[in-house]
């Protein structure tokens, strides 16, 4: 058996927001209240606050 070591811890840390990003820009956006640039802003601060 193998094994593999882990050398990210990056992944990992974005998969928490994953729900908030859902809610607060990815909802909005497929039913047309935001912009998609709206959303992508969204994403990057969400995702900016996670790997800090």
């Amino acid at each position: 058996m193998q094994t593999y070591l882990r050398t990210s811890t990056q992944y990992p840390a974005t998969r928490a927001p994953l729900p908030e990003l859902e809610s607060t820009s990815m909802g909005p956006f497929y039913d047309g209240s935001i912009s998609a640039s709206d959303a992508a802003n969204k994403i990057d601060q969400i995702l900016d606050k996670a790997l800090r």
